[in-house]
């Protein structure tokens, strides 16, 4: 569904309510000891990196969505789904 308007300018902030700490890791195996090490890959090999978060709307899902549609990372990264039973 297309917006009538533009949600990213049509707000602004009034309040700082919180702020969540994010890590980024890995695998003891992963070849992987840097971020920018793990970006390059995921540029040069689109689709070739799984993403796990807590979810649809979690803050760690919704920063890696930003960051593939800004092109910073260059190609979506495959997300893993979590079931927690």
């Amino acid at each position: 569904m297309k917006l009538p308007y533009d949600p990213a300018k049509a707000y602004e902030p009034v309040a700082l309510i919180g702020t969540v700490p994010h890590l980024l890791v890995v695998g003891g195996s992963s070849p992987f000891t840097t971020g920018a090490q793990l970006v390059a890959a995921a540029r040069d090999q689109p689709g070739s990196i799984s993403f796990a978060s807590g979810g649809n709307g979690s803050p760690e899902q919704l920063a890696q969505r930003q960051a593939a549609d800004s092109q910073r990372w260059g190609a979506v990264i495959r997300e893993a789904g979590i079931k927690l039973d």
